[in-house]
């Protein structure tokens, strides 16, 4: 329902500044441009209307009030596209591993066809109809797994959003359209084309031919034949170890987001609801205030309910009001820092699990008699008395032209933002004052109970609301672990692709070590049997075998950490409670992903020191 704002010029104020305005720039203006016309405006804004009681144009020209223009794309999106390049480039890095493992195993494949391509070669089949023939081929298997990939697509793209239902924006639509198709086929065409390159090259050079008198049993495999598949074990380790580091990394993050104290304990049994009581259907404010004191007290009846409270504002729920606070016996014309400010009911920090650092919290004799109090955070509390108990009696106001408020209590800190910014100082206050008449009017109720979530609680949780007034709709009808979770989404959401993508590139790279490597040794079958038959022993030919594959994991480590530190520094927005560099992650995955691909090929090579030496003579 859409209806219209009438403002009255008559009462209007400087401030306070709570709404949000569009407006369409002219052709060819920017958004500094823009800005710095709103700038332009601020003073004729302080000189053309009257300024909050207390406050004069000085001391509101010393708030350095300044624009905050963004566009409306920004709004809905945010820095998203972070996320999403980072994600891009992470995917990109995992069909590169994909390209060089099933480039390997094309480059076995081919090897084992060598002797067919060499005929071909000489009965007169040009280097350019063999190189077709082997790209051909693999363009084919990409299309095939172009298709396939399309298909899970399709079939999990539900799930994923539903996943990411929390961090994507309202008005971003995501579908398998004409766009993505193209994008796919195109993906699957560079890809055969790359994994295809390398055996094509390979076998359809100008000595193809000699490849003819190389299938004898006598024949070694030459260094120059394991050049390109080493090359590929390298890029493959080294793609993996980037991946795992940005997986390490977002996994320390989300980590570091889960032991941050949010000021609230076991969000997922808060029930949280919202009400609002109009001016034109209740003018007397006072009278409000009775209505959601009854509210309370009925809600508190409900079987199971533990505790109840209301605020004008919930913690995590995106939304914030701030103002400076003087301190007696602070210079009058100094101006304050910002802190947040809330309207809060007796017993809301305790349904939320806030601590009471010192003192007391707010009575319903404060609310209906107007007692001049306030309660105070830890973080607000040391920052001007030095401790928190010499916070106890202590005055503060919003504006010269306010009363002076005892503060009568300490709450521990409380993040009502986000997660990732250090907790707010904040201030707490009772009902009844000027601003609450219009602040307070819609309040948001917090309700402790382990029936949070069960069939019939909200239908009782109505029906307490309404047995005061049954024209009351609860609106925002959700838990303080909706909004805990929604703090975490972008962080979460983030760390599963991250950790999807690593988890798989460490998969196909363990695969393709396995495999490749398997197939060289089979290849060295004879020579190592002519090394048994020499005296060799079992141990020593596996270290030997074992190092040189361990040559290749570190060689491709150390090349993975250079692209690891260069990935991390493109996350560092996504980061938090640790750095790009975290040595940590670093050394912890090197190592994990080296002993993993010392097990990947350790395997083959306790195989093949196995053979009896007469058969391992025998062998082609």
């Amino acid at each position: 329902m859409v209806v219209p704002i009438q403002p009255n010029r008559a009462t209007a104020v400087v401030g306070p500044f709570a709404e949000n305005g569009i407006a369409r720039l002219r052709k060819g203006v920017t958004l500094a441009e823009a800005s710095a016309d709103v700038e332009r405006m601020i003073p004729i804004l302080m000189e053309t209307f009257p300024l909050p009681p207390g406050t004069d144009v000085q001391r509101m020209r010393a708030a350095g009030l300044q624009p905050a223009l963004e566009f409306l794309k920004e709004t809905f999106v945010g820095n998203l596209d972070d996320v999403l390049w980072v994600l891009m480039g992470t995917i990109g890095i995992l069909l590169a591993v994909a390209c060089a493992n099933v480039a390997n195993l094309h480059l076995v494949r081919s090897e084992i066809r060598g002797q067919d391509l060499a005929i071909r070669a000489a009965l007169g089949a040009s280097r350019g109809r063999i190189a077709r023939t082997l790209l051909a081929e693999s363009v084919v298997l990409a299309l095939a797994g172009g298709v396939l990939g399309l298909a899970l697509a399709y079939l999990g793209l539900p799930l994923l959003l539903a996943a990411a239902a929390d961090e994507l924006p309202r008005a971003l639509e995501v579908r398998v359209d004409v766009t993505v198709l193209a994008f796919a086929l195109l993906a699957s065409l560079v890809s055969g084309l790359l994994f295809g390159a390398a055996p094509a090259l390979r076998h359809a050079g100008s000595r193809i031919g000699t490849m003819l008198s190389s299938a004898g049993r006598a024949h070694s495999v030459s260094r120059e034949r394991h050049r390109v598949r080493h090359s590929l074990i390298v890029a493959q380790v080294a793609f993996a170890l980037v991946l795992l580091v940005a997986s390490g990394l977002m996994i320390r993050t989300f980590q570091a987001l889960r032991d941050v104290d949010p000021g609230f304990v076991m969000p997922e049994q808060v029930q949280t609801l919202s009400i609002s009581v109009p001016q034109a259907a209740v003018p007397n404010f006072a009278r409000v205030m009775r209505m959601f004191n009854d509210i309370q007290e009925r809600i508190v009846a409900i079987p199971g309910v533990a505790s109840v409270g209301f605020a004008s504002q919930v913690p995590l729920s995106g939304r914030r009001t701030s103002s400076g606070f003087f301190i007696e016996g602070a210079p009058e014309d100094a101006v304050p820092p910002q802190n947040e400010f809330r309207y809060t009911s007796p017993s809301f920090f305790e349904t939320l699990g806030t601590p009471i650092v010192a003192g007391r919290t707010f009575e319903w004799a404060d609310h209906h008699d107007a007692r001049q109090v306030a309660v105070v955070s830890e973080g607000f509390a040391v920052r001007e008395w030095g401790s928190t108990a010499e916070a106890l009696g202590k005055r503060i106001r919003m504006s010269p032209a306010q009363p002076w408020r005892e503060v009568v209590g300490v709450v521990g800190d409380i993040h009502h933002e986000n997660l990732t910014q250090p907790a707010p100082t904040a201030v707490y206050l009772t009902l009844g004052e000027p601003l609450s008449t219009f602040l307070s009017r819609t309040v948001t109720f917090v309700v402790r109970s382990e029936r949070v979530g069960t069939a019939g609680f909200l239908q009782e949780l109505q029906g307490a609301v309404w047995a005061v007034d049954s024209s009351l709709p609860l609106g925002s009808v959700q838990t303080l672990g909706d909004f805990y979770d929604r703090a975490m989404a972008r962080t979460a959401l983030t760390l599963v692709l991250l950790a999807s993508a690593g988890a798989m590139a460490l998969g196909l790279g363990l695969v393709g070590i396995y495999g490749v490597i398997s197939y060289m040794l089979s290849q060295r079958t004879r020579e190592i049997g002519i090394r048994m038959a020499l005296g060799a022993q079992t141990g020593s030919l596996k270290r030997l075998l074992l190092g040189q594959v361990l040559a290749l994991v570190l060689a491709g480590v150390a090349l993975g950490l250079g692209g690891a530190v260069a990935l991390a520094q493109a996350m560092k927005s996504l980061l938090f409670g640790v750095t790009a560099l975290d040595l940590r992650t670093y050394a912890i995955v090197a190592l994990a992903l080296v002993a993993a691909a010392a097990v990947a090929g350790y395997l083959p090579a306790r195989r093949v020191t196995r053979v009896d030496p007469m058969q391992a003579l025998r062998a082609d």
